[in-house]
């Protein structure tokens, strides 16, 4: 039983260095987004933003980690080097914090799933209400700027 399970690891390993040496082209004629989040009325530092494409929109999307200034830049989920941006479309965007079950903050040098981290944002602002999305973005040529002002209570 043993002897199977390392076999298995190996297959493992030796199928994700291929798959991870294995990178997809960027899509061409990608539009650069960029902007500045913003959390009851503070630049808000390491958060994520997805943009997951909107139905009709041609894309596999993006995300964004925001610095300690709250700006962001997207980058596609090609997985190709420095593939910046989004094609031309809609996106919903969600926006996601973890931090410790504390509400503190993730300790540098540690995982997420090393301190059992939580969602801190509001679920308005992180789960995708497919019938009826808080945020969309139009992305257009040549670039396109997004700035969010978010609030943690809805409809404030």
């Amino acid at each position: 039983m043993r002897s199977w399970v390392q076999l298995l690891l190996v297959v493992g390993m030796v199928s994700g260095a291929g798959c991870s040496s294995n990178r997809r082209e960027a899509p061409a004629n990608l539009i650069p987004v960029a902007g500045i989040v913003i959390l009851e009325s503070e630049p808000a530092a390491n958060v994520t933003l997805h943009f997951i494409p909107a139905p009709g929109t041609n894309s596999q999307g993006g995300y964004a980690v925001t610095d300690l200034s709250g700006h962001y830049r997207v980058k596609h989920l090609s997985n190709a080097e420095n593939a910046d941006g989004l094609e031309k479309g809609a996106y919903r965007i969600t926006f996601s914090k973890l931090a410790s079950p504390d509400g503190s903050p993730i300790p540098e040098g540690r995982t997420a799933a090393d301190v059992g981290a939580v969602e801190s944002m509001p679920p308005h602002l992180s789960v995708l209400n497919e019938e009826n999305p808080l945020f969309v973005l139009e992305v257009d040529a040549p670039k396109t700027d997004a700035n969010f002002d978010l609030k943690k209570k809805p409809g404030r």
